[in-house]
């Protein structure tokens, strides 16, 4: 049976895709911290759709994590689906963070998703199968900060990818959510109770769209109405004007 990683898998959007593809009879290989809560997830899934789960416990903050991680991929012949969901945010200026923080969101928001991804290519290639979803945002089109930077490498490199390996079989693609119901918020210490409901999504709405996009050959899926409309005027509107709201966005969030 075909077998899918998803990092970042014990909650929220992670732990969505767990479960959809499980629907979708692929075996999960599934990565995060909270060894725990993995195993339920798991549980969950194998009880629920008659599949075989495995847990690996890593940090994505760590480099040695990461390699461990791409080792396993590299033996995992069966491999079809990767999900790089692992997610990472700072409510700092740059100048209140510490180096150390912001190297762990590099690693967790660009090197993890490089370096699995080249591992997971590698077995896809001798099928000349695979799907490779990343989770960016739609903060990659404004100037939010160091994870905006992150996510904006995120969505070029999988658009790099896509043009690459389309012809070999392998289908990748970046979902952009906007806010989504996850406790990411929360862990980041976001305080989101100004947020209007319109404004928010249901992870299991992402999870759907991303998949039926990359099984359709999207380089880009958006989910919700109206964040496609922000990706048109975030296309169209000059840079200035970006950056206004913004640092608009970014000082009301923080309360500064």
């Amino acid at each position: 049976m075909p077998k899918a990683l998803v990092t970042g898998a014990s909650s929220g959007i992670g732990r969505e895709f767990a479960f959809q593809l499980a629907q979708k009879g692929y075996d999960l290989l599934l990565v995060a911290r909270d060894i725990d809560r993995l195993e339920q997830v798991g549980l969950t899934a194998a009880q629920k759709f008659g599949v075989k789960y495995q847990v690996l416990r890593a940090d994505l903050s760590q480099l040695s994590d990461i390699k461990k991680v791409a080792g396993a991929l590299s033996t995992e012949s069966d491999l079809e689906y990767l999900v790089n969901n692992a997610g990472f945010g700072l409510n700092k200026a740059l100048h209140k963070s510490s180096a150390e923080e912001e190297k762990a969101l590099l690693e967790v928001l660009v090197t993890a998703p490089l370096m699995l991804t080249q591992s997971a290519l590698g077995q896809m290639l001798e099928k000349n199968r695979g799907y490779v979803i990343n989770v960016g945002s739609v903060a990659a089109w404004i100037t939010s900060g160091t994870y905006s930077a992150a996510k904006s490498y995120l969505h070029s490199f999988t658009e790099s990818l896509y043009a690459q390996y389309a012809s070999k079989g392998i289908k990748i693609s970046t979902v952009a959510p906007g806010f989504t119901r996850t406790e990411f918020h929360q862990r980041a210490n976001i305080n989101m109770s100004s947020m209007p409901n319109w404004l928010w999504l249901e992870d299991k709405k992402v999870v759907k769209q991303a998949i039926d996009g990359v099984m359709k050959g999207k380089s880009l899926v958006v989910p919700g109405l109206q964040y496609k409309t922000l990706k048109l005027f975030a296309d169209v509107l000059p840079r200035v004007v970006i950056r206004g709201f913004s640092n608009y966005y970014q000082a009301k969030r923080r309360g500064n």
